[in-house]
């Protein structure tokens, strides 16, 4: 196939076409991670998650946002009413639930709207129960923890995809009569049916470096010098999509998409900046197939398991193993925040809610990887899945999963807190 410079021929349009692309995407970011909302559910000839139409992107996001906003204003408003002293505006966190409900609840039944604000109302039962209760599976302070010593100021965050970590919410506890003794808790807040959670979205090459470099960013050449072929087989994966990815937003499906995000924004009153996650629309992942003829994912899965078991072998000192460690715990989502996970059955009802601080799968997994757990991969003929096995004491854990790989890089672990 010709490459686009090829094709036109000459360097005025290839100059405009390179803005153009910088307008519609981000270039690939090696050795970032990435805060997003993962919402899709369409499948091509499996039954794993996989890029999907935007409606359905739409519906599973704003089912968490609904939550996290409604969350928000239930727990500074019941602290509010014990008297305890809560700095942020009550009414202005009511008024973006109400907006936030509008929005997204849009392309949501009445019965996902009324889950969602459930689950949300249920996260902060539980975390009012916490705080009441000296701080107990919430707030963890070096000193005897008194509730009506403290501030609090209650912060949505989930909708920042640029504050660069996974916490959806976060409370500050100030010490009232030490202003510099503050705490900031970081909440990562889960509404789902069952115990399965995402562990929020890193990219594949972060997750590499952060395990086997420990570096949070490195240039292209840096990460091919360090793994090899392999390294450069993997690259030029995500390189191979990328160029189709521009390839697709010149052609007819994708400057469908822009018309529309487009007319969105000018709906909304906002200014048009760039296409939501452009790289992980369904219809590019079709495309991708098309010209390919085959998808993207599979060989991308396949060259990442091979490439952390060659770094995992590696492994030799007692530094490269803490280096491991600590970037296992990164792209598994075991980076100090808390958990909840508001479990709702089909009608809606809540029946549990999971805290990480409490639940015994979170913390077996965490004195796992702290431990020297040994941790497998292992790829899947024909898929976009990884089997993840944690191997501790003796037993075998599956609690994490890793559902699949994006045909971008980025990966997404699971955690089944009944498994």
């Amino acid at each position: 196939m010709l490459t686009l410079q090829e094709f036109f021929g000459f360097a005025k349009i290839i100059k405009f076409l390179k803005r153009a692309f910088n307008v519609i995407f981000n270039k690939l970011g090696f050795g970032q991670s990435a805060d997003i909302k993962l919402k899709y559910f369409r499948t091509i000839q499996e039954s794993t998650l996989s890029e999907a139409p935007e409606k359905n992107k739409k519906d599973k996001g704003n089912n968490g946002l609904l939550a996290e906003y409604e969350c928000c204003y239930v727990l500074a408003k019941s602290l509010k009413e014990v008297g305890l002293k809560v700095t942020t505006n009550i009414s202005q966190l009511k008024k973006l639930r109400d907006e936030k409900v509008k929005f997204y609840g849009a392309g949501l039944t009445k019965t996902e709207i009324k889950r969602a604000l459930a689950q949300g109302q249920a996260i902060a039962d539980s975390m009012f129960s916490s705080i009441v209760n000296s701080g107990k599976d919430l707030i963890f302070t070096s000193y005897e923890f008194v509730a009506e010593e403290h501030s609090f100021d209650v912060q949505p965050t989930g909708a920042q995809t640029s504050k660069g970590s996974t916490e959806d919410m976060k409370i500050i506890v100030t010490k009232m009569k030490a202003k510099d003794v503050v705490e900031e808790i970081k909440v990562s807040l889960k509404a789902y049916k069952g115990s399965g959670t995402s562990q929020g979205s890193k990219s594949s090459t972060a997750a590499l470096t952060r395990m086997f470099m420990g570096k949070d960013k490195v240039t292209v050449a840096e990460f091919e010098k360090h793994f090899g072929k392999k390294g450069k087989e993997f690259t030029k994966l995500l390189k191979d999509f990328k160029d189709v990815g521009k390839e697709f937003y010149l052609d007819t499906p994708g400057k469908k998409i822009v018309k529309q995000a487009k007319a969105k924004a000018k709906k909304q009153g906002k200014i048009f900046k760039s296409v939501a996650n452009p790289m992980r629309k369904g219809e590019l992942a079709a495309y991708y197939i098309d010209k390919r003829g085959t998808r993207a994912t599979y060989p991308l899965a396949k060259t990442f398991v091979e490439l952390y078991n060659k770094g995992y072998k590696d492994l030799k000192t007692d530094r490269q193993w803490k280096t491991f460690a600590d970037g296992i715990m990164f792209a598994t989502g075991f980076d100090g925040i808390t958990v909840y996970n508001a479990i709702a059955d089909k009608n809606g009802v809540v029946t549990e809610v999971v805290n990480s601080n409490t639940s015994s799968a979170y913390s077996k997994l965490y004195e796992a990887f702290r431990k020297g757990a040994k941790v497998v991969l292992k790829s899947r003929p024909n898929s976009s899945g990884i089997t993840v096995e944690v191997h501790y004491n003796g037993e075998v854990l599956k609690s994490l999963s890793l559902s699949m790989m994006y045909g971008d890089g980025t990966i997404q672990f699971k955690m089944n807190s009944k498994k």
